[in-house]
């Protein structure tokens, strides 16, 4: 099961970058932290949540947000709260670019579930939900 998994994901995010030359983010991750942090865009992130959210090492974490900050994607700000920590937000450039890249994600979407009937795309999320706890809650 392992070897689909991950040779879909390979898949997707090769027709993914294909289609788009010049799209930024150009890995998963980064895909996720942009995507997280437009859902959240009403509240503070730190590196903190992203790790939480991303299952990655800090020190890892740390050097995918300086590529992102190099490529103007992500800026760092000082805290107002606590000198030590530094908040997370896009870029004015990625901000500008949202729409576009949530419209992109649902033309994705609606294109990797085309033909599956709604009580399969259940099925599957549940299937996937259990198969998240079952690795967070146990030792492999």
């Amino acid at each position: 099961m392992l070897y689909e998994l991950k040779t879909l994901q390979i898949q997707i995010m090769r027709k993914f970058w294909q289609s788009k030359d010049k799209w930024e983010p150009k890995s998963a991750l980064q895909l996720k932290i942009v995507k997280y942090l437009i859902e959240n865009s009403n509240d503070v992130v730190y590196q903190k949540d992203l790790e939480n959210i991303t299952h990655i090492r800090k020190s890892t974490l740390s050097g995918i947000l300086d590529t992102m900050e190099k490529k103007n994607m992500i800026k760092r700000i000082n805290s107002l709260d606590d000198a030590r920590r530094r908040q997370i937000v896009l870029t004015d450039e990625m901000v500008e670019k949202q729409k576009e890249f949530e419209r992109y994600l649902n033309q994705v979407n609606k294109k990797l579930t085309e033909g599956i009937p709604k009580e399969k795309l259940e099925t599957f999320y549940e299937v996937v939900n259990i198969m998240k706890n079952n690795v967070d809650g146990n030792d492999l």
